[in-house]
Order: structure tokens, then sequence, then C-alpha cells
């Protein structure tokens, strides 16, 4: 039998779990890229993925205006070309993974350790 990771994708949200997933448990080094919000991994040396906020501002019924994000997920070709890309709006899961991709570029988990520490010493 072939494991689900080697066949063919037809659903995105598949393949999103799977790096929500590989993210969590550390087997991702996601890293910040330059621009706010983004953070981008290189798996197995020919697959690069980026993951960042695609923000936009609406004037609701009220006058008042509201930021929305939508995470976006890019794989990029060896040139820098978008040639697959998924969003929050057809996969939920993509929210879930830029949080995760954000924890682990910014070491969250380490820095937080590190403060609890500090404070337990006070």
């Amino acid at each position: 039998m072939t494991s689900p990771i080697h066949q063919p994708i037809r659903d995105p949200a598949h393949v999103v779990v799977a790096l929500t997933e590989k993210t969590r448990v550390g087997k991702l080094r996601w890293e910040p890229a330059p621009q706010e919000d983004t953070f981008h991994v290189n798996i197995g040396g020919h697959t690069y993925l980026r993951i960042f906020l695609v923000k936009s501002e609406l004037r609701n019924a009220m006058g008042d205006i509201e930021v929305h994000t939508v995470p976006t997920l890019n794989m990029l070709d060896e040139k820098g070309r978008i040639i697959w890309a998924v969003d929050s709006r057809t996969v939920n899961e993509v929210r879930e993974l830029h949080r995760q991709a954000q924890n682990k570029a910014d070491r969250v988990e380490e820095r937080i350790s590190l403060l609890m520490d500090a404070l337990s010493k006070m």
C-alpha cells in the first residue's frame, strides 16, 4: 500500500496538514524573511515554500476600517516563480501553518522558556 504522502495530491489541505504536523514536531526549519509576517523553508534542496499574510483594509457598514489577513502559502521553483499557491480562504489550516511557522522561525517556545527562567530567579 502506498503511503498518502506519495499519492497524487488532489486536495491541498492534505499538503497543508502534513506541513503543519512536520512544523509542529520540529522537522521543518522555517526562517523569517525580510518582509513582515513572512517565513520560508527549503525542503530537500528542491522545494521552497513561503508563507505570509496578505492584508487588506475594508470599510464596514459603520464606516470603520477593518483589517483582514489571509495567510497564504506559495511553492516556488528554483527561479523564484510561484508554481503552486493556497490560502486560508480555501484551506482553513493555512492559518495554523502560518502560526506554527512564525513560532518556529521566531523561536517563541525557546524565548518563553528563557523568560520563565528569568522570572523564576527574580
